[in-house]
């Protein structure tokens, strides 16, 4: 096979990647087999860890496991109704770059080091590269891809898209296109129609994109396709 390009569903709560084998969307699975990755990452006196095992990690190491840093992505700390909101909800420590006023996680000191802060983006980094590793160990190493495409929330901006670009260049991922989350189901359900035989007559679909962070709905109206 040719080296693939993976999608990648980066979401608040949680995040998915797959592939197409042939014609064939493969979804990958973690080591449980679940399909459904939380987007949650734990730092450890020792390493870095995401998705299942770092749910697991939330009841011990409340203060270094982090989630719900897609909210995050773009926002300034000063006057966020989202940011104060989260800062009183979350159980780690959100704080500021008193230079650029950008939103920073405190993560405490450890037997390894001392103090440090991370931007949101560097968690969402590690939840790419994890999945990454979980995708490209289901393809034969000559085969191995670092392309993607990853889906966006309609009515994010543009600060909160290049922080997912910078997301994806620490997890030495490369991103080919940013789709919008409802674009991506509309396209989707257009290809099934195509495979189907079904795409000549009029419709008109509403498309719900029912997400952690956000509701999305949008229109799409096709005729004709071929």
């Amino acid at each position: 096979m040719s080296k693939p390009t993976f999608g990648i569903d980066l979401g608040t709560t949680f995040s998915s990647i797959g592939y197409l084998s042939g014609t064939n969307p493969t979804i990958v699975g973690d080591i449980s087999g679940s399909k459904a990755i939380p987007s949650i990452v734990s730092y450890t006196d020792e390493y870095i860890i995401a998705g299942h095992p770092a749910a697991q990690m939330m009841g011990d190491n409340a203060d270094t496991t982090i989630y719900d840093t897609k909210r995050m992505l773009g926002r300034r700390y000063s006057g966020d109704p989202e940011i104060e909101r989260l800062r009183h909800e979350l159980p780690f420590d959100i704080t500021c770059d008193p230079n650029t006023d950008e939103v920073l996680i405190q993560l405490p000191a450890n037997m390894n080091r001392g103090p440090k802060t991370i931007h949101p983006y560097e968690a969402s980094a590690e939840i790419l590269k994890y999945m990454i590793d979980l995708a490209n160990e289901t393809i034969p190493p000559k085969d191995r891809g670092m392309d993607c495409v990853v889906t966006v929330p309609a009515n994010w901006g543009e600060r909160p898209r290049e922080e997912t670009r910078k997301a994806a260049r620490l997890a030495h991922l490369n991103i080919n296109h940013l789709v919008n989350e409802p674009t991506a189901a509309a396209v989707a359900y257009r290809d099934q129609l195509l495979d189907e035989g079904q795409s000549s007559k009029k419709q008109t679909i509403i498309i719900f994109d029912f997400g952690g962070g956000t509701l999305d709905v949008s229109l799409m109206e096709m005729e004709g396709l071929k």
